[in-house]
């Protein structure tokens, strides 16, 4: 299958995540202005923002068996509704102690339908087309990112209405992926790789991958407070994420042909 027409048969899945990551995009911002906005402090914004992380990792070992049991469609739907719904507790009820409880759990939804549309992705593809159906996949996911970041102009951090958005996003994901006609492919959860035995396959990639986590997850989780407490209004903040974010997406063809 060449690349258009696989693209063409998995446009639900491009479609579902750019409503994800526009979503996803505009919660991780909104989260850092709103915590800022409420006093909660550095440190303590910082924990309550890598705890999505904490959650992310913990379902990058448990969903792939979810998945392979109850399979893609049905894991994507309960998971957008799951975090969709943390969206919105997130922005009703501010404090500390529940957002700390709830970035993880967040985080395990999405690392769930990430391996849902990664791994349909994959199944869709074929040796000579992978690398450039990825490299779709990955620029469809910031530019939904950037997108998130625009929407912050919606309404003020402190009200209601982003949060809302938030899970209007997360769910409408679900359309195109639960009514497309394609069935979802088969799938067996991958056997574990030992840490040590992937640094000795390739050193590079591990190195690599674990600076540039540290380095971005860091600027989203702190960036828009830094910005924030800096003097900027929302509109600057939106720009100031989505231009780091932009630079990655612009980055992907000269690299990958590089």
């Amino acid at each position: 299958m060449r690349v258009n027409q696989t693209f063409l048969a998995a446009w639900p899945l491009f479609s579902g995540l750019l409503l994800l990551t526009a979503g996803n995009g505009l919660q991780g911002t909104l989260l850092g202005l709103r915590a800022t906005a409420e006093g909660f402090g550095t440190a303590t914004t910082g924990v309550i923002m890598s705890l999505y992380y904490a959650g992310f990792l913990l379902g990058t070992v448990l969903c792939p068996r979810l998945v392979k049991g109850v399979g893609h469609i049905r894991v994507f739907t309960g998971f957008c509704a799951l975090a969709a719904s943390t969206a919105l507790i997130l922005g009703l009820f501010v404090t500390p102690l529940l957002w700390a409880l709830l970035r993880p759990v967040a985080g395990f939804c999405f690392a769930g339908i990430y391996i849902v549309v990664e791994s349909w992705l994959n199944d869709l593809s074929t040796r000579a087309t992978r690398g450039r159906i990825m490299g779709l996949y990955l620029l469809t996911y910031y530019f939904g990112v950037v997108i998130g970041q625009y929407l912050l102009n919606l309404a003020p951090p402190e009200q209601i209405e982003p949060f809302v958005v938030v899970a209007i996003l997360i769910s409408l994901a679900v359309l195109p992926v639960a009514l497309s006609p394609r069935p979802a492919p088969q799938f067996s959860a991958p056997a574990p790789a030992p840490l040590g035995t992937l640094f000795r396959l390739a050193p590079l990639g591990i190195i690599g991958v674990c600076a540039t986590g540290i380095g971005s997850s860091a600027f989203y989780t702190i960036g828009p407070g830094y910005a924030a407490q800096s003097g900027m209004d929302t509109a600057s903040v939106a720009n100031f994420i989505a231009a780091f974010t932009l630079g990655g997406e612009l980055g992907q063809k000269p690299l990958g042909a590089l």
